[in-house]
């Protein structure tokens, strides 16, 4: 129930004229839900990440998470962010989130380019390992893809991007194969460079 974006979201990132990450991704907040089959709680969940590029290939990112569906879960990470080249970027970092055991670590990978955008997020800590990844190209305004994300499902991913890519509504229906279980993503970003 979670969009794409954990430490680093490539969907939000728009690229610039020459078609190349930009140097500085001030704030990006997101909403999402998730309606599955009867069997399984409706839920939501909220983000929100800063990064500040101090040079053209390094910068610091913040990230925080509240989820919903049967508890209230919680995490904050903080860690660098590495620009590798002009359209790969890399950020390891460390957490705490709301579980018995709160130290949690992640690394996120994305590469973006003026149409195609791929991002991958693995994170392992106290409540067990998550994982996100998504890829998809822009048709002008209209996204299309493939998302997967543990818990929550995999499938064919459709967006619409307005306001310059500044604000993105998107959707995807998804089968989650652990607990054989169907439902519909939705949500929405915004980012503002």
């Amino acid at each position: 129930m979670y969009i794409p974006l954990l430490l680093f979201d490539s969907a939000a990132l728009a690229a610039d004229d020459d078609h190349e990450l930009p140097a500085r991704v001030p704030v990006h907040v997101g909403v999402d839900a998730v309606t599955p089959v009867p069997e399984v709680e409706p839920g939501f969940a909220a983000h929100a990440l800063v990064t500040d590029m101090v040079t053209p290939h390094f910068g610091l990112s913040f990230s925080t998470r509240l989820a919903v569906e049967e508890s209230i879960y919680a995490e904050i990470y903080v860690g660098p962010t590495l620009r590798l080249g002009r359209h790969f970027m890399v950020t390891p970092s460390i957490g705490i989130e709301s579980a018995d055991m709160p130290l949690r670590g992640a690394g996120a990978l994305a590469w973006t380019d003026h149409r195609f955008e791929a991002f991958g997020v693995f994170e392992y800590g106290g409540s067990g390992a998550w994982y996100m990844a998504s890829a998809n190209v822009w048709l002008k305004a209209i996204g299309v893809g493939a998302y997967a994300q543990r818990f929550d499902g995999l499938g064919p991913w459709l967006a619409v991007r307005f306001d310059h890519e500044h604000l993105v509504f998107w959707t995807a229906p998804v089968y989650e194969p652990e607990e054989a279980t169907a439902g519909i993503m939705a949500g929405f970003e915004f980012a503002r460079h």
